[in-house]
């Protein structure tokens, strides 16, 4: 699992797989755009499973990478806002494969606005979320172990104090509500253990499965049992 080989498989499988993603990475090349990462699923099913296929790329920036991709990315497909007040990207010919456009400072999760990268992985799911490589530079990031959790197939949360607030204002669920789900959800689909302070988490907040039907309606039907 070492993460140079692992961002190298990653970048050329999707070269491979999506047709927009070679172009995307050129333009990032060419114009030697700064701050732009790969995080996320892509990134922890790249080490989960060699052969796994994305369906779907979540992209951080920082403000300036974003200010001068933003004009090829609105040439080159669809930039709208998504369910949670940041940009989606459907890129021509690319089908129903998506990208999640997050520019970091407003990655907003009820705490501390975040100033970089590290403060955004920071404020992830589970550790195994918590990942992230500099497009252009290759660099690997994981300020939460996360890496030793997925070669130990563990589901740990990255934090406890998310305050009790919407997840979107379009989505009136409570954040701590959609990261319950997505727990125990993403502990049974990647076959991962919960680890002991995260399970008496989610047995303290069992009440919220009570939710669950509004959650699938925003989300998806969560699989836990």
């Amino acid at each position: 699992m070492n993460p140079k080989d692992i961002f190298e498989r990653l970048v050329t499988d999707l070269q491979l797989g999506i047709p927009s993603f070679s172009g995307f990475v050129g333009i990032v090349q060419e114009l030697n755009i700064n701050g732009v990462y790969l995080a996320g699923g892509a990134v922890r099913d790249a080490f989960l499973n060699p052969d796994f296929h994305a369906k779907d790329l979540d992209v951080f920036f920082t403000p300036a990478a974003f200010e001068r991709i933003h004009d090829y990315l609105k040439k080159h497909g669809d930039l709208f806002l998504n369910q949670f007040g940041t940009h989606r990207w459907h890129a021509y010919g690319d089908g129903e494969f998506y990208y999640d456009i997050i520019v970091i400072p407003e990655f907003y999760n009820g705490l501390w606005i975040c100033r970089n990268i590290t403060d955004a992985l920071n404020q992830f799911d589970i550790t195994a979320n918590a990942l992230a490589f500099d497009l252009l530079l290759g660099s690997f990031y994981d300020p939460q172990n996360g890496l030793l959790d997925i070669q130990q197939r563990i589901l740990r949360a990255v934090r406890f104090d998310y305050p009790e607030i919407s997840v979107s204002k379009n989505i009136p669920l409570s954040r701590n509500t959609v990261l319950w789900f997505r727990y125990l959800h993403y502990a049974k689909k990647l076959d991962l253990r919960i680890e002991s302070i995260t399970a008496l988490w989610i047995e303290k907040n069992s009440f919220r499965e009570a939710s669950i039907e509004e959650f699938a309606f925003h989300f998806f039907t969560p699989s836990f049992a």
